[in-house]
């Protein structure tokens, strides 16, 4: 362990410390701080205040960015959790239609839906891992947008019923 007198610290060093230190104190119990502790703890730091406030904001908007994300991977899970429900619901319905019509001692016509849908199926649970990319971001950009418009359309319609 460095002595205190002779150690020097990186700036990534000091945020590494204190995250460790922040950690194991929040494990004791939770642990939060207010706007004007940050400032204080800054101020003893030596941090311009405009430099906290210019990273308080850059924190924010990546903590809301990655909620939205968050937000967005939960309304693809449960697109995908509905159709697989629907694929199945559906292609048992016409597998037992299929043995039922035909016997069962025929040709089965309901296995090219089950092969050919099951396939789009399994496409879209393939693109459910994909997190990263030109067509993720397009994907997002697209639901936050029609996400804003639904807020809107229900905001306006609140205001005119009330």
């Amino acid at each position: 362990m460095p002595e205190s007198n002779l150690a020097t610290y990186t700036p990534a060093d000091i945020q590494e410390i204190l995250n460790l230190a922040l950690t194991k104190q929040c494990a004791n119990g939770e642990l939060e701080f207010s706007h004007e502790q940050l400032v204080e703890i800054a101020t003893e730091m030596n941090i311009d205040p405009s430099t906290l406030r210019s990273a308080e904001l850059d924190w924010s908007k990546h903590n809301s960015l990655s909620k939205q994300r968050q937000e967005f991977d939960r309304h693809r899970q449960q697109q995908f959790i509905n159709e697989l429900a629907r694929y199945g619901i559906v292609n048992t319905a016409l597998v037992g239609v299929n043995l039922l019509v035909l016997g069962g001692t025929s040709f089965l016509w309901s296995a090219y839906i089950l092969l050919f849908w099951g396939a789009g199926v399994a496409l879209k649970g393939w693109q459910l891992t994909q997190l990263k990319g030109e067509e993720y971001e397009r994907k997002l950009q697209s639901w936050n947008s029609k996400r804003k418009i639904r807020q809107s359309v229900h905001s306006i319609i609140s205001r005119v019923l009330s």
